[in-house]
Protein backbone atom coordinates (compact mmCIF):
# COMPACT_ATOMS: atom_id res chain seq x y z
CA UNK A 1 0.00 0.00 0.00
CA UNK A 2 1.59 3.50 -1.11
CA UNK A 3 0.83 6.79 0.34
CA UNK A 4 0.54 9.46 -2.80
CA UNK A 5 1.82 12.94 -1.40
CA UNK A 6 -0.46 15.25 -2.35
CA UNK A 7 0.93 18.63 -3.66
CA UNK A 8 -0.63 21.51 -2.78
CA UNK A 9 -2.18 23.57 -5.49
CA UNK A 10 0.20 25.85 -7.43
CA UNK A 11 -0.67 29.78 -8.49
CA UNK A 12 -1.32 29.88 -12.38
CA UNK A 13 -0.26 33.64 -12.72
CA UNK A 14 2.98 35.99 -12.10
CA UNK A 15 2.97 39.26 -11.29
CA UNK A 16 3.98 42.56 -12.72
CA UNK A 17 3.13 46.03 -11.24
CA UNK A 18 3.72 49.00 -14.11
CA UNK A 19 3.31 52.76 -13.73
CA UNK A 20 0.99 54.75 -16.64
CA UNK A 21 0.03 58.29 -17.39
CA UNK A 22 -3.30 59.36 -16.85
CA UNK A 23 -5.61 60.18 -20.24
CA UNK A 24 -4.65 63.63 -19.45
CA UNK A 25 -1.44 63.43 -18.26
CA UNK A 26 -1.58 64.70 -15.27
CA UNK A 27 -1.13 61.94 -12.79
CA UNK A 28 0.76 58.55 -12.49
CA UNK A 29 -1.84 55.31 -12.13
CA UNK A 30 0.12 52.14 -10.63
CA UNK A 31 -1.09 49.08 -12.56
CA UNK A 32 -1.03 45.40 -11.59
CA UNK A 33 -0.50 43.23 -14.56
CA UNK A 34 -1.12 39.26 -14.10
CA UNK A 35 0.39 36.64 -16.72
CA UNK A 36 -1.18 33.31 -17.18
CA UNK A 37 1.54 30.87 -16.77
CA UNK A 38 1.50 28.23 -20.06
CA UNK A 39 4.64 25.98 -18.59
CA UNK A 40 6.45 25.22 -15.49
CA UNK A 41 10.27 24.11 -15.57
CA UNK A 42 12.15 22.87 -12.28
CA UNK A 43 13.92 26.61 -11.96
CA UNK A 44 11.06 28.94 -13.81
CA UNK A 45 8.34 29.42 -15.82
CA UNK A 46 7.02 30.47 -19.27
CA UNK A 47 4.34 32.83 -19.49
CA UNK A 48 3.04 34.74 -22.16
CA UNK A 49 3.17 38.57 -21.89
CA UNK A 50 0.32 40.37 -23.39
CA UNK A 51 1.13 43.47 -22.62
CA UNK A 52 4.43 43.09 -25.05
CA UNK A 53 2.46 41.59 -28.33
CA UNK A 54 1.73 38.14 -26.66
CA UNK A 55 5.15 37.65 -26.52
CA UNK A 56 6.23 34.04 -24.84
CA UNK A 57 8.34 35.10 -22.09
CA UNK A 58 10.76 32.95 -19.45
CA UNK A 59 11.36 34.06 -15.75
CA UNK A 60 14.29 32.20 -13.91
CA UNK A 61 13.26 32.11 -10.03
CA UNK A 62 17.13 32.56 -9.26
CA UNK A 63 17.77 35.74 -11.34
CA UNK A 64 18.16 38.82 -9.32
CA UNK A 65 16.20 40.82 -11.98
CA UNK A 66 12.91 38.93 -13.18
CA UNK A 67 10.39 40.63 -15.46
CA UNK A 68 7.21 38.87 -13.87
CA UNK A 69 6.93 37.61 -9.98
CA UNK A 70 5.27 34.88 -7.78
CA UNK A 71 3.55 36.94 -5.41
CA UNK A 72 1.90 40.06 -5.55
CA UNK A 73 4.19 41.44 -2.46
CA UNK A 74 7.17 40.42 -4.50
CA UNK A 75 6.17 42.43 -7.79
CA UNK A 76 5.29 45.45 -5.27
CA UNK A 77 8.81 45.24 -4.06
CA UNK A 78 10.56 45.06 -7.50
CA UNK A 79 8.36 47.74 -8.66
CA UNK A 80 9.17 50.16 -5.72
CA UNK A 81 13.31 49.08 -6.73
CA UNK A 82 12.86 50.07 -10.28
CA UNK A 83 11.19 53.34 -9.90
CA UNK A 84 13.79 54.35 -6.75
CA UNK A 85 16.62 53.31 -9.66
CA UNK A 86 14.87 54.89 -11.96
CA UNK A 87 14.58 58.29 -10.38
CA UNK A 88 18.75 58.05 -9.40
CA UNK A 89 19.46 57.70 -13.20
CA UNK A 90 17.04 60.48 -14.15
CA UNK A 91 18.35 62.90 -11.34
CA UNK A 92 22.34 62.38 -12.46
CA UNK A 93 20.68 62.76 -16.42
CA UNK A 94 19.30 66.13 -15.21
CA UNK A 95 22.37 67.31 -13.04
CA UNK A 96 24.90 66.39 -16.21
CA UNK A 97 22.40 68.76 -18.29
CA UNK A 98 22.34 71.15 -16.22
CA UNK A 99 25.79 71.42 -15.66
CA UNK A 100 26.54 70.98 -19.39
CA UNK A 101 24.32 73.69 -20.01
CA UNK A 102 26.23 76.45 -17.96
CA UNK A 103 29.93 75.30 -18.78
CA UNK A 104 28.39 75.92 -22.20
CA UNK A 105 27.51 79.35 -21.45
CA UNK A 106 30.70 79.99 -20.09
CA UNK A 107 32.74 77.74 -22.52
CA UNK A 108 30.97 79.98 -25.55
CA UNK A 109 30.70 83.36 -23.71
CA UNK A 110 27.04 83.56 -24.44
CA UNK A 111 24.49 85.34 -22.05
CA UNK A 112 21.94 83.48 -20.74
CA UNK A 113 18.91 83.53 -22.79
CA UNK A 114 16.06 85.02 -20.37
CA UNK A 115 13.42 83.10 -23.09
CA UNK A 116 15.19 79.77 -22.00
CA UNK A 117 15.00 78.66 -18.04
CA UNK A 118 16.24 75.99 -16.81
CA UNK A 119 13.77 74.38 -14.32
CA UNK A 120 14.50 74.97 -10.42
CA UNK A 121 15.03 72.10 -8.21
CA UNK A 122 11.49 72.66 -7.38
CA UNK A 123 10.05 73.30 -10.71
CA UNK A 124 8.04 75.98 -9.82
CA UNK A 125 9.42 78.01 -13.15
CA UNK A 126 8.09 76.88 -16.78
CA UNK A 127 10.12 76.35 -19.81
CA UNK A 128 9.68 78.97 -22.42
CA UNK A 129 10.60 78.61 -25.81
CA UNK A 130 9.50 82.29 -27.31
CA UNK A 131 7.61 85.03 -26.98
CA UNK A 132 4.02 84.50 -26.78
CA UNK A 133 1.74 85.86 -29.43
CA UNK A 134 -0.90 88.38 -28.70
CA UNK A 135 -4.44 88.00 -29.38
CA UNK A 136 -4.54 90.42 -32.58
CA UNK A 137 -1.07 88.53 -33.81
CA UNK A 138 -2.87 85.39 -33.42
CA UNK A 139 -5.74 86.73 -35.21
CA UNK A 140 -4.29 87.51 -37.76
CA UNK A 141 -2.54 84.41 -38.42
CA UNK A 142 -6.23 82.88 -38.42
CA UNK A 143 -7.21 85.53 -41.12
CA UNK A 144 -3.80 84.45 -43.40
CA UNK A 145 -4.52 81.10 -42.97
CA UNK A 146 -8.08 81.21 -43.90
CA UNK A 147 -7.36 83.06 -46.77
CA UNK A 148 -4.25 80.66 -48.63
CA UNK A 149 -5.52 78.49 -51.16
CA UNK A 150 -5.58 74.58 -50.48
CA UNK A 151 -3.00 72.69 -51.85
CA UNK A 152 -4.16 71.33 -55.51
CA UNK A 153 -2.22 67.76 -54.50
CA UNK A 154 -1.02 66.48 -51.14
CA UNK A 155 3.05 68.05 -51.05
CA UNK A 156 5.57 65.51 -50.02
Amino acid sequence: MSTAVSTPPVDQFVYRYFDTQDTYGFGVQIKLAQFFIEKRTPKGCYYIDHHDGRKRKYVCWNWSKKHAHKTIEEAQLAFMKRKRNQCLIVERQLTQAKNAYQKGIIQFGLDEDPKFKILNDNCSERTVYGDPLSLAELEALKIKEAVEEPYDEIPY
